[in-house]
């Protein structure tokens, strides 16, 4: 559509010069603000720290005047969490979470609670810093991974959604085992049903991210031809609740088959479109090593690699930082790395080619 250069375009919207001066002076009042909240937030932390602190000493006390090899019941801990949530007006649970937090951000985070001290971060960023950065095991990876996460939001203005990608990207670098195996560690699938209100509830899944993606993709789709079926509109159930009874009807009704005689499960029986970014170095070796029919994959993710062949005197030490050894061969530690689900985070990388092996990408 063409509009005419003859056609006007309302400018009322437009602030006079004095709505600028008192929107520019009320944002820059708002900017103070919230880094006022920001120091107040961690002066909130400090002072739960110091009460967890008391908490600690009164545990202890108790335990010295039990009897040898009973431990104590943790009374001075539940005591606290009720007298916080009492104070803040809160649940006991929201407590007991607050009390952890705080003595994770004030013990084992010092920068970053310096940050929020000075305004510099917010509150929900030092929650991403500090949820990420506990899943590291050494003290020092931590510390470099909190200088380093600190020296990104330095340079840009990250909200914390937008924080956590790069935060997890950094968190990565640093584990000294692969995702593969913190992957398989942590693969403990379950089904949890949590009652809701108005007779109903919710159903909850914890399963692999990429599986897990595939099932609502694949129940969107499967609604959509449900939608496309009802060709007089009768149907006057809304897209979601489509996709819950596709679900719903497969979980009741659907026979539960596996292998080469069934429907194919787990990577195989995905039947949707996701995106994943796999890094072609590790593409490549870890399809050699599949090929090669490796029997285990490890080591960790990042490119500094130790010597794969430590005992063997002709190994060429300038083959350490590629990727293979000095006989051309993928290292364990270039195999074991990450690939990304788009929106989801990291997944292994063995993963990843399976799935491409098993809808026969070409790279």
């Amino acid at each position: 559509m063409e509009i005419s250069s003859s056609a006007r375009v309302s400018t009322g919207w437009l602030p006079t010069p004095d709505e600028r001066a008192r929107l520019g002076a009320l944002a820059d009042a708002l900017e103070v603000n919230g880094r006022s909240l920001a120091s107040l937030e961690a002066m909130q932390a400090l002072l739960i720290a110091h009460m967890v602190e008391v908490a600690q000493e009164q545990y202890a006390r108790e335990a010295r005047a039990l009897a040898d090899g009973e431990e104590g019941r943790g009374w001075s801990f539940r005591a606290l969490a009720e007298e916080i949530a009492g104070v803040l007006g809160c649940a006991r649970a929201t407590a007991e979470a607050w009390m952890a937090d705080a003595v994770a951000l004030v013990n084992r985070y010092p920068r970053v609670l310096a940050s929020m001290q000075a305004g510099r971060i917010s509150a929900g960023q030092a929650r991403v810093i500090v949820e990420l950065g506990d899943e590291l095991e050494s003290a020092t990876a931590r510390a470099r991974f909190e200088e380093l996460v600190l020296g990104v939001l330095a340079e840009h203005a990250l909200t914390p959604g937008r924080l956590r990608p790069v935060a997890e990207a950094v968190a990565e670098r640093l584990q000294p085992r692969s995702l593969r195996e913190r992957h398989e560690e942590a693969r403990r699938r379950r089904v949890v049903f949590q009652r809701g209100r108005h007779g109903m509830g919710w159903v909850r899944m914890y399963v692999s991210a990429l599986v897990g993606e595939g099932i609502v993709d694949r129940s969107r789709q499967l609604a959509e031809e449900l939608a496309a079926a009802d060709v007089d509109g009768s149907d006057e159930r809304t897209a979601e609740q489509r996709q819950v009874d596709v679900l719903c009807d497969l979980a009741l009704a659907g026979a539960p088959t596996a292998g080469p005689q069934g429907v194919p499960t787990g990577l195989a029986g995905i039947r949707a479109s996701v995106q994943i970014t796999i890094p072609a170095r590790a593409f490549i070796a870890a399809a050699e090593h599949r090929a090669a029919g490796a029997a285990e994959i490890g080591g960790g993710g990042d490119d500094e690699l130790a010597d794969p062949c430590p005992d063997d005197d002709t190994a060429d030490a300038t083959a350490q930082g590629s990727g293979r050894d000095a006989f051309g061969r993928p290292t364990e530690r270039l195999v074991g790395g990450a690939a990304v689900l788009c929106g989801h985070g990291v997944i292994p990388v063995v993963q990843a080619v399976e799935l491409a092996e098993l809808v026969k990408l070409c790279v």
